[in-house]
Formats: structure tokens, sequence, C-alpha cells
């Protein structure tokens, strides 16, 4: 994005195109800045950002959470419930928000569908491993917690770090940070 003393405002596209703009509102994620601005390639703003931006960007904290998507045939959990939970099988301290909570969607959408949700270093584990592995590892904990539990029809494995558009999930105070 290059804003020249004119009125108008450039935005190079990675394709090559570029767009002549009055004006560009800019909603990139603070991990997409976080990264950029760490690097050594040139800044995605011509001209920079002022310093204090830039010092308020690297303050700011970038969380990850991913998701494991499920439908089934039908539903083997109790649909009067939006949500439940679970503690992880494992001992590892890095595994503790591993799918730690399960959205039912069937109540809003009649769908057998489950959102297995994991938060953490466990987040960030998972986008190092296949969607097969990733899966295996969400119906794992639900035969624990399900007996007559079926072989779901459809996966989705989401990888929000990974993904160079977003490099995160959401933003946030850090600890001692102000918010200001």
């Amino acid at each position: 994005i290059h804003a020249a003393s004119t009125s108008k405002v450039d935005v190079f596209l990675n394709d090559g195109t570029s767009l002549q703009c009055d004006a560009v509102v800019c909603t990139i994620p603070v991990g997409v800045l976080q990264e950029k601005e760490a690097a050594a390639e040139p800044s995605l703003f011509h001209p920079s950002l002022p310093k204090w931006k830039r010092a308020s960007l690297q303050r700011a904290g970038n969380g990850l959470i991913n998701k494991v998507i499920l439908k089934f045939e039908r539903p083997f959990w109790d649909v009067s419930l939006d949500l439940f939970g679970c503690t992880p099988l494992s001992d590892d301290p890095a595994d503790r928000g591993a799918f730690f909570m399960f959205w039912s969607l069937y109540r809003c959408s009649a769908d057998a569908t489950l959102v297995a949700v994991t938060s953490g270093d466990a987040a960030l584990k998972l986008e190092g491993l296949s969607n097969e592995e990733v899966t295996n590892m969400v119906l794992r904990m639900l035969r624990a917690l399900f007996v007559d539990m079926t072989a779901p029809i459809q996966t989705l494995v989401t990888r929000w770090n990974a993904d160079p558009c977003a490099r995160g999930a959401y933003s946030f105070v850090q600890v001692g940070g102000t918010g200001g």
C-alpha cells in the first residue's frame, strides 16, 4: 500500500496488479502484520507505519485456536446440548488444549455436526500433523465419551497459523499491556 503525496492510494497485489484508490481500509490480521514487520522484507506500507504503531503491533498478542469439523450421518450425543467438553487423554502439558470443547451444530442446523476446538500449544502441534492423524486424535477422544459413536462422513481441519492470510486466530492485549 503506497500513500503518495497525491490524494490517491496505490495498492499493489501479489499478482502484479495495481489499484488506485481514494481511500483504503486495512483489515489485515495482527499475525500477518507482525510477521511482515518482523521480516527482512519491505513493509506492507509506504511510507512505513509510524514507529509508535509498529511498537504497539509488536506488543499485541496473537493467539491460535484450530477446529476439526466432523459431520456424521446421525447424532450419537445428547442433541439438547450445544456444548460439551472433556480433558485430554494425554499427560503431556502441551496437549492441555487438545479438543477440550465440542460444539454441536444440531440444534441450529439439524445437521449431525460437531466442531472440536483445540487451543494453545496443542493447536500449534496439530498444524504439523496430517488431516488423518488429527481426525484420529479427535475420534479417540470421542470414543472415550461415546461407546456408540459412528465414523464421520466428512471432516475439515483448520490450520490458522499456517494460513499466510491469517497467521493466527485472534488478537488480544498481553499481560502488562494497556490496550490503548
